[in-house]
Parts: C-alpha cells; sequence; structure tokens
C-alpha cells in the first residue's frame, strides 16, 4: 500500500531530522490519504480523524517523535487491517 510506504518515508526523515523532507512526505500523504478517505465507512473516517487530531497536535508542538510514534502505532495498523 502506498500510504504505508509514506508513512514509512516520514518516519526515516523523523528519525533523520529532515524538517524539509519530514513536511514534504506530511503533505504527499494527507493528498493521498485524502484519496483513500473517499472509499471507507463514515465509522473508520472517523477513527481516522480522531488520529489526525493527535498528529496535527504533535506538529503544532513539534514534537516528531510522537508523531513518528502515531504513525507507527495507531495509523500504520489501521491501514494494514484495512488492506
Amino acid at each position: 500500500m502506498n500510504l504505508i510506504k509514506n508513512i514509512e518515508k516520514i518516519q526515516e526523515y523523523i528519525f533523520m531530522y529532515d524538517l524539509e523532507k519530514i513536511q514534504k512526505e506530511i503533505i504527499q500523504f494527507t493528498n493521498d490519504f485524502s484519496f483513500f478517505l473517499r472509499n471507507i465507512s463514515s465509522k473508520d473516517i472517523n477513527v481516522f480523524m480522531e488520529i489526525f487530531e493527535y498528529i496535527n497536535i504533535a506538529i503544532k508542538n513539534k514534537d516528531y517523535l510522537l508523531i513518528a510514534d502515531l504513525l507507527e502505532f495507531e495509523l500504520k495498523p489501521l491501514l494494514e487491517k484495512m488492506n
């Protein structure tokens, strides 16, 4: 799944602390994810939106390790389960 690869790239850039690439990949991921949302139920959308609320808070606080954790332990498992 392309979204999983996007998540892995974001995590890689976080661990390299490459802020420019982190931003680019998050934007790309968001664009790709918006297409994904069109094909899932409203119940699932609500779950994803809750995770994204936390990711947004982490972005605002520049807490990149929290972003990596949310991607790895919250978002990625859901995407893998739906694949």
